[in-house]
């Protein structure tokens, strides 16, 4: 059974297409960095990557995950378009995480000309920005999260065989 606003002891008083879309956005992007994450712990495994495996990569932001995979994945893939996929992924990711962010740290209003995104840091506000097409930007975030989630599926359907080969059977 789908959960009711009404049903809820605090309801916040926004779209349902805002609220939607940034459901969209949050699961496409816990799948990325769930799929990356799994990838680089795999690939720290493999001999060429070792050196490239910091201690306590997979504590850090994912500004700093997403380069060391790159950085593994250029010691690892041999083949230019498996490489050159990497950096599609990795650039995706930047332009598309400030729009993540909002979703996910955002808070919410309406105003008289919309919707409007503001937001605090560290308990002080730090920005407030009329949003009107927040709705529409949120699902074109989700769309852009969900092909590069397409994009590192095909990835590693290429690059499969380097696990094989290491003895790895994944995570």
């Amino acid at each position: 059974m789908a959960l009711r606003a009404r049903e809820l002891p605090y309801r916040l008083l926004l779209p349902a297409g805002l609220i939607v879309a940034i459901g969209h956005v949050i699961t496409q992007w816990a799948h990325l960095e769930d799929q990356i994450d799994q990838e680089i712990v795999e690939l720290g495994r493999l001999p060429a990557c070792a050196p490239l495996n910091p201690k306590g990569l997979m504590r850090r932001s994912v500004e700093a995950r997403l380069r060391g995979w790159r950085d593994m994945s250029l010691a690892a893939y041999s083949n230019p378009r498996d490489r050159a996929t990497v950096d599609e992924i990795c650039r995706g990711a930047k332009a598309t995480k400030p729009d993540r962010d909002a979703a996910a740290h955002a808070i919410w209003g309406t105003g008289d000309s919309g919707l409007i995104e503001f937001r605090a840091k560290r308990g002080k506000p730090a920005s407030i920005k009329e949003r009107g097409d927040a709705i529409r930007e949120m699902e074109e975030c989700a769309r852009k999260i969900s092909s590069l989630n397409a994009l590192h599926l095909r990835l590693r359907a290429c690059v499969e065989n380097i696990f094989a080969a290491s003895g790895d059977d994944g995570v």
